[in-house]
């Protein structure tokens, strides 16, 4: 029998089989004052590998988490990188922004999957349940994601400023080269950021994503995007916008 050698393991797999002992320290963040080194996307995703390993233990399925989940993940952390989440308040050292967003995702989808409690879906129970904590973790992932484009801006050494929509700030450091960069905080109103994450939410949430999250009830998405604005009407499910405002 000839030796076969054994396919290489997903990223997935290898940060979330890795034993505890081998993991990276989680809270291992720094002052950004001294400017950000930029590394790679397994090194910075293995420190949240128990962040990451509750997230997939609240889905209901493995298979939607390294379909649906993985994937939008890995888009986030291309996009923020090692940003800090605010400037002096909560998250404010590097990876803030990317520990905070996995953060509120697990919260999202313990909240949303509290309202689950006594609805009856049919048949369809289970792909309704999937698509529903989908669109409540996106929701909570991607709360912030204005920030990168009104609060902060992002230099390199030599002055090269980083445009979010153009490209994730990951692939602009691996394309420019860029060792280390820095950042400038904006003067914005407060919870201004909230009406900028949505012109961003493709960056993460794609049109894919989009298709499996509505494909059983049409108002996912409304609902999704209403709360990621700080809609708070009363006739949404969805309706833990308030309580994303409090983290």
């Amino acid at each position: 029998m000839l030796w076969r050698k054994k396919p290489a393991l997903s990223l997935c797999r290898k940060i979330l089989n890795m034993s505890d002992s081998s993991q990276h320290v989680e809270l291992e963040y720094h002052p950004v004052t001294g400017g950000i080194d930029v590394k790679s996307l397994e090194e910075i995703l293995t420190r949240q590998s128990k962040l990451l390993r509750l997230i997939e233990m609240t889905t209901e399925t493995n298979d939607v988490f390294e379909e649906r989940y993985w994937p939008a993940i890995e888009r986030y952390a291309k996009m923020v990188h090692l940003l800090p989440a605010s400037e002096s308040y909560h998250h404010f050292e590097a990876g803030g922004m990317l520990r905070h967003g996995l953060e509120v995702g697990l919260y999202t989808m313990q909240y949303g999957k509290a309202t689950l409690y006594g609805k009856d879906f049919g048949i369809m129970e289970r792909a309704a349940r999937e698509r529903w904590l989908f669109a409540c973790f996106i929701t909570g992932l991607c709360h912030d994601l204005g920030k990168i484009e009104i609060d902060i801006k992002v230099v390199s050494e030599t002055g090269l400023v980083w445009s979010p929509h153009s490209i994730s700030l990951y692939e602009w450091a691996v394309n420019n080269h860029v060792k280390k960069y820095y950042v400038i905080w904006l003067p914005s109103k407060h919870q201004e950021h909230e009406q900028y994450s949505l012109g961003l939410l493709g960056k993460v949430f794609t049109n894919d994503d989009r298709d499996f999250s509505v494909e059983l009830d049409s108002g996912v998405l409304k609902e999704l995007m209403q709360a990621l604005t700080g809609y708070s009407g009363s006739d949404s499910q969805l309706n833990f916008s308030h309580k994303l405002k409090k983290n």
